[in-house]
């Protein structure tokens, strides 16, 4: 895909930690197969225009959102590589028959799920990101690291379990209300962290306990992510076979373990109409 700009142009769009790189350079170059290697050329690896792409070809399948932040996003997977969990996850469903299976990554680098920082709060943008999708099935929903981490670096009171489980019970209903099915996800291990904000005193009893109360309800589908990822004599790390190298992001294996904690039968369930 490529696009010429006359002039300066502002970013009409900005998505940090994209995985995958761009170039540009200077001149009309719309239309040429590389531009790597070209005098003037520069590459980059966020998105600063597109934010989506149409197509008129309608779903015949599933459409699965994936909603969250970098973990979603793919931070710490191969650039290029498309190794990020819900790239793992298209390619889970294609093999087990869900050939017409889409999934949609809408993750956020350094998103939080109450508050705004790094673009709107995953509350704000749900609208837009997920029920905005005319054609979505269901959605999973990871969210919550960054509210219990970026407070130490940001200033602000970090949320307690109850308002974390709120918000993510909260964007479950709002699907489950718009015949969109929610799957809650656990919040990863953090404690191998090379980031101090996220060791502060009283994180992971946060997590742990918002990770209880997911899966102890009942109401929707679960994928353990923090299963997924932990270490065996250690649930609170990331395992060392799947971490990227910071002890939070997960690596190209990780994001294929998480892929592979979600269940493809829950897919093949018809999409439920809200009741009147």
């Amino acid at each position: 895909m490529s696009c010429y700009a006359a002039g300066p142009a502002e970013p009409g769009a900005y998505l940090h930690s994209a995985q995958r790189t761009g170039h540009v350079a200077p001149g009309r170059q719309a239309g040429r197969d590389q531009l790597d290697g070209l005098d003037g050329a520069q590459s980059f690896s966020s998105l600063y225009w597109i934010t989506r792409v149409l197509t008129d070809a309608p779903a015949s399948g599933p459409v699965i959102v994936a909603f969250g932040d970098s973990v979603t996003r793919g931070d710490g997977t191969t650039v290029d590589g498309e190794q990020r969990y819900p790239d793992h996850l298209q390619a889970r469903l294609l093999a087990a028959g869900l050939r017409d299976a889409v999934v949609l990554n809408a993750g956020l680098g350094a998103n939080r799920l109450l508050l705004p920082r790094l673009g709107p709060a995953m509350t704000d943008r749900f609208a837009r990101d997920v029920l905005g999708v005319a054609e979505a099935t269901h959605v999973i929903i990871m969210g919550g690291l960054n509210d219990l981490g970026l407070p130490a670096l940001l200033g602000g009171t970090r949320p307690t379990a109850g308002e974390v489980i709120d918000g993510l019970f909260g964007l479950a209903r709002r699907a489950a209300e718009r015949g969109v099915e929610p799957v809650l996800c656990t919040m990863t291990p953090f404690l191998a962290s090379r980031y101090d904000f996220f060791l502060a005193d009283g994180n992971e009893d946060v997590r742990q306990a918002v990770n209880h109360a997911i899966m102890t309800q009942h109401d929707w589908p679960v994928a353990d992510f923090a299963a997924a990822l932990a270490d065996q004599d250690d649930s609170g790390r990331i395992a060392a076979a799947y971490d990227s190298g910071d002890g939070v992001h997960p690596s190209d294996a990780g994001a294929r373990a998480l892929a592979a904690a979600i269940d493809p039968a829950i897919f093949l369930r018809g999409r439920r109409v809200p009741s009147e």
